[in-house]
């Protein structure tokens, strides 16, 4: 099939991406087709949990010989340890909803929980074909140019540095993809084909990141095993998991990575978001089906030990999830890596549901949804509406069970980019697939496209601050993406209605987002802080009780009309603690300039026997009176160590 592309005039530096890839052709004029794939929700009405596992932290005064002797007594079997984030996963016999609460009533447990099976955010399969109008430009320039991320511009500043690595964990990525192969990340300090660990990382010949989940697939593990070979399997034909789908993670992770990191400037084929930045490919899926916790966690510690400075996950579970209490091993996991100044992108999902799945809801997170498609109208002038509404296969806002919603969206509906056959796609005789693993580009629909452009936006946000010789913390880049946005008006023809805050803080805009890297002292979240003071971080039974004390600023020049919400969040407990008994009566509902006011302090509860040991959060969340915006919010946490009725 032929192909064509152009290089746009000027700063523009985006391509179009049609089938059939080989670098250097040049057809300008008609668009030629492009394969497309349908979307399919994150994990509906599939397999939630591994059966008979579990994943457990133990308390850090435990040894490993310690932690042995308890599992013997629980009859349970150690399958593996993520040593970075201190992460078990076991064999457990009887039912792993029984043996979870028996271990996290354990004073030597800090926490457990079933292992579940996360998806990919898109099932790619039954394809078919569009024949769009317009510039083969037009595919791309609709959603990175000014109508939308405002990209074009920020590339003017930078497009990303070499020495900022970019981990995609998903289905693999295609490493000899012409529009993805100079961007993959090389691990410098191993020696190919030695089959040694040359770095002594615990891998070897991990080149350029490594396979956690290699096939074929396994009814009983979802996959048979590792190797260093993190290109994605190239399927069977064969719909092993019976959803009804064949091969269907096969594509998907090389989408990602071209989202996020396709070579751009480059006279062929597209650009990703961020087009000099490394993708380190870490795989956690077979040709179908799910992963297990365990591998993503799994490729985490590997992301975090290995250099990674962003982590895109475009994967998770059903919405509505609360990932602080609900899913406490990435919860801890996602923390870990924020602690080391990794920034965590996590597609919310698609299940057109309320408030977005874990990990997408994990404290540390960047939860990003889909807005909607400027391409319906390719031959015509100018972009229909719908640019600015909610996708409507995408999660939104936030569920009232949820600490955290969706924080921005980017846009995720028919975005092209690069791809590879299956072995499906071979036999049913796709236009450029001869062989299973062959490089194609596809239009593809998405939380799990918005996902990586985000993630790419991180990237260049980390790279002009190193241009600019200064190191930002993973939070100043969560800020600053979070800050920078345009807000998207209510969508009043989505269904169900998602209200005005469907989009977190708005759309994401790359050019106010890099430019915002120039200013050290932006963005300081609209200039309020709610920040709690808690009296001490562990509360044992007894007469003693929690303070706290909260501090309400307004910094900013200009008044701002605020409300205040202090809530707490609870472990999967059957007893629940007090609510904190705040009184914020004299805080005004619209703080002057300068406003420096605090609160308490305030008298919590006495830990006493019904009130259940384990872990805890107070959060303070300031929310704007007229947009419903989430200006700031503090998190605390803090423990109880309840002894009452132990030996």
């Amino acid at each position: 099939m032929v192909a064509g592309n152009r290089t746009l005039t000027g700063p523009v530096i985006v391509v179009g991406l049609v089938l059939g890839l080989v670098a250097g052709w040049h057809t300008p004029g008609r668009a030629q087709p492009l394969m497309e794939r349908p979307v399919m929700g994150t994990a509906a009405g599939r397999p939630a949990y591994m059966p008979g596992e579990l994943l457990v932290k133990f308390r850090s005064h435990m040894s490993r010989e310690q932690i042995a002797a308890f599992n013997v007594t629980q009859g349970a079997t150690i399958l593996g340890h993520h040593q970075t984030l201190d992460i078990y996963r076991l064999q457990v016999r009887g039912d792993r909803l029984a043996k979870a609460a028996a271990y996290h009533s354990s004073p030597v447990v800090e926490w457990a929980q079933p292992n579940r099976i996360f998806y990919p955010g898109l099932v790619p399969n039954d394809p078919f074909y569009q024949d769009f109008e317009g510039t083969l430009t037009d595919l791309q320039k609709w959603y990175f140019g000014v109508e939308n991320l405002n990209a074009e511009e920020a590339w003017d500043l930078t497009t990303g540095r070499p020495d900022v690595v970019v981990a995609i964990i998903d289905t693999g990525v295609g490493l000899d993809h012409p529009d993805l192969a100079d961007n993959i990340w090389v691990n410098s300090e191993e020696i190919p084909g030695n089959d040694q660990d040359d770095d002594n990382n615990g891998f070897v010949d991990d080149i350029n990141g490594f396979d956690f989940c290699s096939g074929p697939f396994n009814i009983g593990q979802l996959c048979s095993g590792t190797d260093n070979d993190p290109r994605p399997e190239r399927g069977d034909g064969i719909d092993n998991d019976g959803d009804g789908f064949t091969d269907d993670n096969v594509s998907h992770g090389t989408l990602v990575a071209g989202a996020a990191a396709a070579i751009g400037d480059n006279d062929a084929l597209g650009a990703g978001a961020a087009h000099q930045v490394q993708l380190m490919a870490l795989k956690v899926f077979v040709d179908d089906g799910g992963a297990r916790g365990d591998t993503i966690l799994a490729a985490i510690d590997y992301a975090i030990q290995n250099g990674a400075d962003v982590i895109n996950m475009s994967l998770g579970g059903p919405a509505g999830e609360d990932c602080p209490t609900f899913d406490r091993a990435f919860e801890s996991a996602i923390t870990t890596a924020f602690e080391q100044n990794i920034v965590v992108v996590v597609a919310a999902g698609n299940d057109n549901a309320l408030g977005p799945g874990s990990p997408a809801s994990c404290t540390h997170a960047i939860s990003v949804g889909a807005s909607g498609t400027g391409i319906a109208a390719m031959g015509g002038p100018g972009f229909p509406g719908e640019i600015d509404e909610r996708a409507d296969f995408t999660y939104f806002g936030r569920s009232p069970s949820q600490s955290f919603g969706v924080d921005v969206v980017a846009p995720g509906v028919r975005l092209a980019g690069p791809s590879v056959c299956s072995q499906a796609d071979v036999n049913l005789s796709i236009p450029g697939c001869e062989q299973p693993g062959d490089a194609i580009a596809e239009i593809a629909s998405g939380t799990s496209f918005s996902s990586p452009l985000v993630a790419g936006l991180a990237a260049l946000i980390i790279s002009r601050a190193r241009d600019l010789d200064r190191e930002l913390s993973a939070e100043q880049v969560r800020m600053i993406i979070r800050s920078n946005t345009q807000d998207l008006p209510d969508d009043l023809n989505d269904a169900p209605d998602a209200g005005p805050d469907w989009d977190g803080q708005g759309r994401v805009d790359f050019l106010a987002a890099v430019l915002a890297v120039d200013d050290p002292e932006s963005p300081d979240e609209g200039g309020v802080g709610c920040d709690i003071t808690m009296s001490q971080p562990v509360y044992m039974n007894g007469a003693e009780v929690t303070a706290m004390e909260i501090r309400i600023t307004n910094s900013g020049p200009d008044p701002v009309p605020v409300e205040a919400k202090i809530w707490q969040v609870l472990p999967d407990a059957p007893v629940a603690p007090p609510e904190p008994p705040v009184n914020l009566a004299e805080l005004p509902l619209e703080l002057p300039p300068e406003y420096d006011q605090d609160f308490g302090p305030h008298v919590f509860f006495p830990v006493t026997a019904d009130i259940p040991r384990g872990s805890y959060e107070v959060n303070c969340r300031l929310i704007h009176l007229v947009t419903g915006e989430t200006l700031s919010t503090d998190i605390n946490p803090f423990a109880i160590r309840n002894s009452f009725g132990r030996q």
